[in-house]
């Protein structure tokens, strides 16, 4: 990368928006830069949850493709391919549901988004997956009421229902139980067991491969299969679920491996 290539990059990863204005103000073609990892200025600063660097950005006009319009709530572009994957394996309903952009997600729905795609990636995450691990409340309420597959497990067996146990989502949790979901945990699939057995996954909360995980290492996580998962939530448990303390929740950072 170029000096003013990698000044743009750590000026957005130290979250100074005043430094990326004038960056991209004295040379406009840095919005078309790339990381070492293939990430744009404007998906860098997403991932990496910079939101005001993210609207000085925005406001600079780049010219975004469906992936970073629907990972930052902007208009969809004309033509655009809604069920094409990203190099992580997404679609840009993934994007739009692990961001929370729910107009976006209406917006990609309307236009033939695939409410059941599964990212191509070892979490085989839906959409929904990528809203509830987000913690985006409402988007999933979206997906649901459009039809996501409230019963859908991801490889280790984690269904949306268990998804929203873990992320203190009450309301959530008693939307899905009407909708019929099963708290009993799914079986660890084939794919799992490999995972676990042979190599350990750097997936986050939301199955972005940029993601932290949420909360400190612990033996077994959702989306970081190093071994086997033993679900072992009883269905009495589900259903007298109460949320945890909000300090408890803290929110998903990403960027972990730029």
């Amino acid at each position: 990368m170029s000096d003013a290539v990698t000044t743009l990059f750590t000026a957005i990863h130290a979250n100074n928006p005043e430094g990326v204005r004038l960056l991209v103000r004295a040379e406009p073609e840095l919005l078309q830069a790339r990381s070492p990892s293939g990430l744009s200025p404007v998906m860098f600063a997403a991932y990496y949850q910079r939101p005001y660097v993210l609207d000085v950005l925005l406001a600079a006009g780049p010219e975004l493709d469906v992936f970073e319009a629907a990972a930052t709530g902007q208009p969809l572009p004309e033509g655009a391919d809604v069920n094409a994957f990203n190099p992580d394996g997404f679609t840009p309903l993934h994007l739009a549901a692990m961001f929370g952009r729910t107009e976006a997600a209406r917006a990609l729905l309307g236009g033939g988004a695939d409410l059941h795609a599964l990212s191509r990636n070892p979490q085989a995450a839906s959409p929904l997956h990528s809203a509830l691990g987000g913690r985006q409340w409402e988007t999933a309420r979206l997906l649901l009421e459009q039809g996501a597959d409230s019963h859908a497990a991801q490889p280790g067996g984690w269904t949306p229902l268990l998804l929203a146990v873990r992320e203190g989502a009450a309301d959530l949790v008693a939307e899905l139980l009407t909708r019929g979901a099963d708290p009993t945990p799914a079986p660890t699939t084939a794919r799992a067991r490999r995972t676990s057995r042979g190599t350990t996954s750097t997936r986050g909360c939301c199955g972005s491969s940029r993601c932290w995980p949420r909360r400190a290492p612990r033996a077994r996580t959702p989306h970081l299969a190093q071994t086997e998962p033993q679900l072992t939530i009883p269905p009495q448990s589900v259903r007298n679920f109460q949320p945890t303390a909000a300090a408890e929740q803290p929110q998903c950072r990403y960027g972990r491996t730029e």
